[in-house]
C-alpha cells in the first residue's frame, strides 16, 4: 500500500512538471515568488500602524509625575509691620513633595492628524505603485529566458532533423565504400559532420537546462526538462505602462503634502487637569501635606514662522518639477525603445515572406543533390553543403516566427501589458 502510494505521488508531480509552459503563467508565478512582491503587505501594514497613531492624538493623555525638592530660601512676610492685633502668616516649608496626575484632552488640532491620515494613506499607494513597477520589470526578464529556450528547442529540431538525414546517408555510404563505388573520404567527411552535429546538439542542450534552472528561480518552482514551451502570436496593446500611475501617485503625495502645511498653522485647542496631592498644595503657605485639582481650557496659534512653511511649499514645487522631468525622461525611452522593437518586427514580417519561398528553392537543390550523391556525380561535401544551407533556411525561417512573437511581446512590455 505505501508503494503504491508513493507511485501516485511520484506520478502526479511527473505529470505537473511536464505540463506546457506558457509566459503568461510564467509571469503570475514571478510576480507571486518575488521577494518584493511581499512588500505590498509590509506596506499596508506600516500604514495602518502610523493611521492608529495619528487617530490617538484624540485620544486623553495621562502623565504620573512625582517631585521633590529641598530650597535655600522661601518667602516670607513680616507680620510685626501690619497693624493688626495677633497677625500672623507662617512661612512656607523649604522642602517641598508633589504627586500629580495631568491629564490633557485634545479638542481641535487644526486638521494636522486628519491632513498626516491622509498622507501616510497618499505615501501607501505610491509605495506600492513603486512595487508594482519592480514586479512589472520581471517580464522583460522572464520572457527572455522563455523565448530563448524556445528558440535553442526549435535550433535543436532542425539540427536533428540533418543529422537524421546524415545519418540515412552514412549507412548508404558505408555500404558504397564497402562495395568499392564510393570513397572513403565521403565516408570520414559525413562521419565529422555528424560527430559536429551531435556537439552542437549537446552545447544547445546543455543551454536550455541552463536556461530553464534560471526560469525556474524566478518562478520558484521546478520546470521539467522535457516540458514544451507553448509560445504564440500575439496582438500588441496600447500604452498602459505602471510607470505613469507611479508618477501620478507621487503627484497626489506632493499635493496633499501641500495641503497638509495649512493645517499646521491653525489654531490647537485642548482641555487640560491637574489632580494631586502635596505639600504644599495649592496653598504656598501651608505646611502641610493637601490634595488639590486644576481644571482649564487652552488654545496655540502659530502666528508667524518666519516663512518656513513658504519655502516649505516652494521645495514642493521643486519635487513636482523633478517628478515631471523623470516622467518626461521615461516618456523618451519608451517611445526610443518602442522605435527600436516596432523596426526589429517589421523587419522579420519582411523575411517571413521571402522565408517559404527560399525554403521551396533550397528544398528543390537538396534533392537534386542527392541523387547526384547516390549515382556517384558528386562527393560528400557538396551534398552535406546543400543540405545544411536547405536546414538553415529552415531554422532562420523557425527563428524568424519565434523572434516576431518575442518582439511583439515586448512591445507589449514597454507599452504595458
Amino acid at each position: 500500500m505505501r508503494r503504491f502510494i508513493l507511485f501516485l505521488l511520484f506520478w502526479g508531480t511527473s505529470i505537473a512538471y511536464s505540463q506546457d509552459v506558457r509566459l503568461l503563467q510564467c509571469w503570475e508565478k514571478a510576480e507571486q515568488n518575488y521577494p518584493r512582491a511581499k512588500d505590498r503587505e509590509d506596506y499596508e501594514r506600516i500604514a495602518n500602524l502610523r493611521v492608529k497613531n495619528y487617530r490617538a492624538v484624540y485620544l486623553p493623555k495621562v502623565d504620573v509625575n512625582a517631585q521633590a525638592t529641598y530650597q535655600s530660601d522661601v518667602t516670607q512676610v513680616d507680620a510685626s509691620r501690619i497693624p493688626i492685633p495677633n497677625f500672623n502668616i507662617g512661612s512656607p516649608a523649604k522642602d517641598q513633595y508633589k504627586l500629580t496626575a495631568d491629564i490633557s484632552q485634545l479638542i481641535w488640532d487644526g486638521g494636522a492628524a486628519k491632513a498626516s491620515e491622509k498622507l501616510e494613506m497618499a505615501s501607501l499607494y505610491a509605495d506600492k505603485q513603486q512595487v508594482e513597477v519592480d514586479l512589472y520589470n520581471l517580464k522583460g526578464r522572464v520572457a527572455q529566458l522563455f523565448y530563448s529556450v524556445a528558440l535553442k528547442r526549435e535550433q535543436i529540431k532542425l539540427q536533428r532533423a540533418l543529422k537524421s538525414d546524415l545519418d540515412e546517408k552514412m549507412k548508404r555510404t558505408i555500404s558504397g565504400v564497402r562495395n568499392g563505388a564510393t570513397l572513403k573520404a565521403n565516408e570520414l567527411l559525413l562521419r565529422s559532420e555528424i560527430l559536429k552535429l551531435t556537439q552542437e546538439i549537446n552545447g544547445a542542450e546543455n543551454e536550455i537546462n541552463g536556461l530553464i534552472d534560471a526560469l525556474s528561480i524566478l518562478v520558484g518552482e521546478p520546470i521539467s526538462r522535457i516540458a514544451e514551451f507553448v509560445w504564440v502570436d500575439v496582438a500588441m496593446t496600447e500604452i498602459s505602462r505602471p510607470e505613469y500611475m507611479l508618477f501620478q501617485k507621487q503627484k497626489d503625495r506632493i499635493e496633499i503634502l501641500n495641503e497638509s502645511y495649512t493645517s499646521k498653522r491653525m489654531p490647537k485647542i485642548a482641555a487640560f487637569g491637574q489632580v494631586g496631592y502635596g505639600k504644599p498644595g495649592l496653598n504656598m503657605f501651608s505646611t502641610s501635606f493637601d490634595p488639590f485639582y486644576i481644571v482649564g481650557l487652552k488654545a496655540s496659534w502659530n502666528i508667524f514662522d518666519w516663512n518656513s512653511t513658504k519655502r516649505d511649499r516652494q521645495s514642493l514645487r521643486l519635487l513636482q518639477n523633478m517628478v515631471d522631468t523623470r516622467q518626461a525622461m521615461f516618456e523618451i525611452s519608451q517611445k526610443m525603445e518602442l522605435a527600436q522593437e516596432s523596426s526589429t518586427v517589421a523587419k522579420f514580417e519582411s523575411l517571413l515572406k521571402t522565408d517559404e519561398e527560399l525554403i521551396t528553392a533550397r528544398q528543390e537543390v537538396a534533392k537534386a543533390y542527392s541523387v547526384m550523391y547516390d549515382n556517384g556525380a558528386i562527393d560528400a561535401a557538396d551534398y552535406v553543403g546543400r543540405q545544411t544551407e536547405l536546414k538553415q533556411a529552415e531554422l532562420n525561417r523557425e527563428m524568424h516566427r519565434v523572434m516576431l512573437s518575442f518582439s511583439k511581446v515586448n512591445i507589449n512590455i514597454i507599452k504595458g501589458k
